[in-house]
């Protein structure tokens, strides 16, 4: 029977170490995200994941992966219960008090459009936050977002500009090259508007870049002729099209869009949690000092151990360069429980003891994240709580997966012993599995040192 310790060395160290960029050209389950702007109508009453999900990720304001927000909404008599779980205690108290400010500026959007009929497009525009109707109540949640995550954006612009200007100067004048020019003339605009010291007092200036950052999303949507789709730069030996970049440089536009749509949705239901009171239960997530092997002859121990027992044959000479690269992957950060994970387990508890007494389920039972999509470890783990608790049990869900290693993952505490078992072997040998087909793979390059063998021949 597997330990948490097993799955930390094969998750952190073997597979991440070795499968980085294989193991999400695996699953069915991995979905492609439209670029630009798009307003189903069946979401122009407002979508509580996409409420969720929105709100988490302005949540978060610093650059980089290192902090993560995930949330649930729980609805009780006289009051909702946002279930915060987040990677950075020193930033609690801030994240708790914008949270509050947030609500409260929802609140009043919410008072002020219950009974608005508005439809979402008006002589061929669509509707913003911005629009005379709505701007006295929704200025202030654009202003809220943008003061606070700020750094996030001008970090990200930052990260590809040079290439990405490079990439405008380098192109053939034609027709398409508008695009490319009229992009780099919005970037530039948001980042000298986020930089200028009046964004903290002057409501106008976050409307601004609000309003460049919606034709950023408009050039991100059309098709055809469009330079941004067909212009690409390289990054570690991958092409990502100009529009990925740009999209996401302008993401903040659909957060605010999806957290104000929610706020003055139509629907009885929706109204009537903005009525209510907030409490936030905040949760850190843990960060679990993990001892891995120092002994490049442990690492040789574990791979073999695995090749044993999923009848694979290696030769002795290519362990070196597996075992060593799961020792450089778990010396490149701390091993933290994810937000999502945590929350998860965090439900599980409170429902498991306090059904009889009103406890209630999230809505919808959903897991807001602010990664947007869960890591790969983090999508086998929800699996693996599927497949371990009773058909009754209820159905924790997030964003489909893009099955991206995405840092070191860490198992939370689950107070039963049974249940964490019943996990442990379940995630164990899905990621053996999956390991082996990372590197039994044509395109990796250890296709050409493994082989199958039968139980009964002789293994080095």
């Amino acid at each position: 029977m597997p330990s948490s310790v097993d799955l930390h060395l094969l998750a952190n160290g073997l597979l991440y170490g070795n499968a980085t960029e294989r193991i999400e050209h695996y699953f069915d389950e991995s979905f492609g995200v439209g670029y630009g702007y798009n307003l189903p109508e069946s979401l122009r009453n407002g979508s509580l994941r996409n409420f969720l999900d929105a709100l988490t990720s302005v949540c978060v304001s610093t650059a980089g992966q290192r902090e993560k927000v995930a949330v649930t909404l729980t609805e009780n008599d006289d009051s909702v219960t946002l279930h915060i779980a987040h990677t950075e205690h020193a930033s609690g108290e801030t994240l708790v008090a914008f949270v509050h400010g947030i609500w409260t500026i929802l609140q009043h959007i919410s008072g002020a459009h219950r009974r608005d009929k508005t439809p979402s497009i008006l002589n061929g525009e669509i509707v913003l936050p911005t629009h005379e109707k709505y701007s006295k109540s929704s200025l202030p949640l654009i202003a809220t977002v943008y003061r606070r995550c700020w750094p996030k954006i001008i970090s990200h612009i930052e990260k590809k500009w040079p290439t990405f200007r490079r990439i405008c100067s380098s192109q053939p004048t034609t027709e398409a090259l508008v695009d490319l020019a009229r992009a780099s003339d919005h970037l530039a605009g948001v980042k000298l508007l986020l930089s200028r010291d009046d964004l903290q007092s002057d409501d106008r200036v976050a409307t601004e870049v609000f309003h460049l950052m919606y034709q950023l999303q408009m050039l991100c949507s059309y098709s055809g002729r469009n330079a941004l789709h067909h212009t690409s730069f390289k990054d570690r030996d991958h092409y990502h099209p100009l529009q990925n970049y740009v999209w996401k440089s302008s993401l903040h536009f659909l957060h605010i869009l999806n957290i104000w749509l929610y706020a003055k949705s139509p629907l009885a239901d929706t109204r009537r949690l903005f009525t209510k009171e907030l409490r936030v239960v905040y949760l850190v997530s843990p960060n679990h000092p993990i001892e891995y092997p120092s002994d490049i002859a442990q690492w040789h121990e574990r791979l073999a151990e695995i090749y044993a027992k999923q009848e694979v044959w290696i030769y002795e000479g290519r362990r070196e360069r597996a075992a060593r690269a799961a020792m450089e992957k778990v010396a490149c950060g701390p091993t933290r429980v994810h937000p999502e994970c945590l929350l998860l387990v965090h439900h599980h508890n409170r429902l498991l003891y306090g059904i009889a007494h009103g406890v209630r389920n999230p809505l919808e039972n959903y897991i807001g994240c602010s990664k947007q999509r869960p890591c790969y470890m983090c999508a086998r783990f929800f699996r693996a709580y599927r497949h371990a608790t009773s058909p009754s049990a209820p159905e924790f869900k997030t964003r489909d997966s893009r099955y991206k290693p995405d840092g070191l993952w860490a198992m939370p505490e689950i107070n039963d012993t049974k249940l964490e078992s019943r996990i442990l072997d379940h995630m164990y040998g899905s990621l053996c599995r999956d390991l082996l087909r990372c590197l039994t793979d044509y395109g990796s390059p250890f296709y050409h040192i493994i082989g199958r063998v039968k139980k009964s021949q002789t293994r080095e």
